[in-house]
């Protein structure tokens, strides 16, 4: 044991090893700023994913040793270089070239305290052939362990799912799945507030529902069903408990791990859909917050209209025996008595304005807010000889980009150069927007009118520069209304992030 020993180095004193397998031959001898850059460009190297486990781990013990040959006079850093790149932009982002990945690291290191002086625990050896031996034992050999397969994978995964610090994440994540539900507003709020959020979580935090739906967390720390028709079974669970419906006349809240199960297993779906099922040559097909089930008898199946306080639900046969909900979904184009799917209708735009008075949104700057008022209160957009529709969607577009511009500068520090694109801007401020945690399903079509290479479509970003631009283009109503619904979601939020 003599050729190794042990010790405690400062992130100062350890370099990266520019002969590692890693880099290519022609950044041997290369500076360490070069080095970084090469590293973090590599996607497959996931140094951003790393870097926030390693944060969020901050107080446990280093895991595995970086491996160091020191006969050289240096610290050379044989094993550990991922590793160690992410504890010295932890200490010093700038580094690193890219300055998004500067913005990245400067936010992690807001949530730890991290010096050059920070000591990492190391193996060392003067001996070069001994130390790659060391390092041959993990990458060659795997050290002789048993990985764990896909069983021992999930097992870990939705065990973790009642521990008390991930308890708090999924919470988290239950709520982002609830918010992009296709169920009115009103019904979200409400099972996510007192009086039912604590009976839905009784229900879906216990291992019975992460065995049912097959419940995990993600690399990304997401939480994630195996089933197809967990979304559905997920509507079906909020309008039972916002009903106050019994399951074998006992209160949801009253039941046992075994009655949970018998309850989630009532609930048969036969064929289920997901939305991106449901598209349209036109994105706002994609919106179905707002629609309407279609009424009407249709294969003795019978269709229930709701008020604004009810929850869409699928169209639902009689309730079964025992007082459950048993809940069908048909499978659109199979023979027999399956109807058809129903395809959501679109959101309405016979309103006289541009924003919805639905759309609540608190924004501390006061320019940016006198938009947001004339757009929802001021400026008409109808049929009327009084429409201003031009005045609208340039006013529209301002909007858009103040927003944005604001949200780089007060929450990241962020001020965009000149020459940046409003496209490129909405880019980084997604990136942004999905590294703070919110549900990147949020963003599907904000970034679909971004990236939309339909230049002509009234949802593109090309189209919003011509309303100002291009001296002959006319803005009609109801396209600016159904862009404003494209991007209502993406505007709550980044203000509400903000707030």
């Amino acid at each position: 044991m003599a050729i190794f020993r042990e010790s405690k180095l400062s992130v100062r004193d350890l370099e990266l090893w520019s002969e590692n397998p890693r880099f290519p031959a022609e950044y041997f001898g290369k500076t360490e700023p070069e080095l970084i850059d090469y590293i973090v460009s590599i996607p497959i190297y996931k140094i951003k994913e790393f870097a926030k486990e390693i944060v969020q781990d901050f107080d446990m013990p280093i895991f595995e040793k970086l491996a160091i040959f020191d006969g050289e006079g240096e610290n050379i850093t044989v094993e550990g270089n991922r590793r160690l790149t992410v504890y010295k932009l932890l200490v010093k982002p700038e580094l690193c070239s890219d300055l998004t990945i500067q913005e990245y690291f400067h936010q992690l290191k807001r949530s730890i305290s991290i010096t050059s002086d920070f000591k990492i625990d190391c193996v060392l050896s003067d001996n070069k052939k001994e130390i790659l031996r060391y390092v041959n034992r993990k990458h060659l050999n795997n050290n002789n362990e048993a990985r764990w397969g896909t069983i021992e994978q999930f097992n870990a995964k939705f065990r973790w799912i009642d521990d008390p610090e991930k308890l708090d994440n999924f919470k988290i994540n239950l709520q982002i799945i609830i918010r992009n539900l296709s169920i009115p507003k009103e019904s979200k709020n409400r099972i996510l507030g007192r009086g039912f959020v604590t009976t839905l979580f009784r229900i879906m935090n216990s291992r019975t529902a992460a065995s049912h739906f097959q419940l995990v967390f993600n690399d990304d720390h997401e939480l994630i069903s195996g089933k197809e028709n967990f979304h559905s079974s997920l509507i079906v669970i909020i309008n039972d408990i916002l009903e106050g419906k019994e399951y074998k006349e006992k209160k949801f809240s009253r039941l046992n791990a075994q009655e949970v199960e018998e309850y989630l297993k009532s609930i048969t779906i036969l064929s289920s859909y997901s939305e991106e099922e449901v598209q349209d040559e036109e994105i706002e097909d994609l919106f179905r917050e707002d629609s309407k089930p279609n009424t009407g008898k249709s294969s003795g199946t019978r269709a229930e209209e709701k008020n604004d306080h009810d929850i869409l639900r699928p169209e639902m046969p009689d309730e079964s025996e025992d007082g459950s909900s048993k809940n069908t979904i048909f499978t659109p184009g199979t023979s027999g008595a399956h109807p058809a799917k129903p395809k959501p209708n679109k959101k309405s735009t016979d309103r006289k304005y541009l924003i919805r008075k639905e759309c609540k949104l608190v924004i501390n700057q006061p320019k940016i807010n006198n938009i947001y008022i004339e757009l929802q209160r001021d400026l008409l957009l109808d049929d009327s000889s009084r429409s201003v529709p031009n005045a609208v969607s340039v006013l529209f577009r301002v909007f858009l980009e103040c927003s944005v511009d604001f949200y780089a500068e007060k929450k990241h520090g962020h001020i965009f150069k000149k020459d940046i694109t409003l496209s490129q801007k909405l880019h980084w401020v997604v990136a942004k927007l999905k590294d703070a945690g919110h549900n990147s399903k949020i963003f599907t079509h904000i970034e679909k009118v971004v990236t939309s290479g339909r230049e002509n479509s009234v949802f593109s970003i090309q189209r919003f520069n011509d309303y100002v631009h291009d001296g002959k283009l006319e803005a009609g109503p109801n396209d600016l209304k159904k862009k404003w619904d494209i991007l209502e979601g993406f505007f709550e939020v980044l203000w509400g992030d903000l707030n």
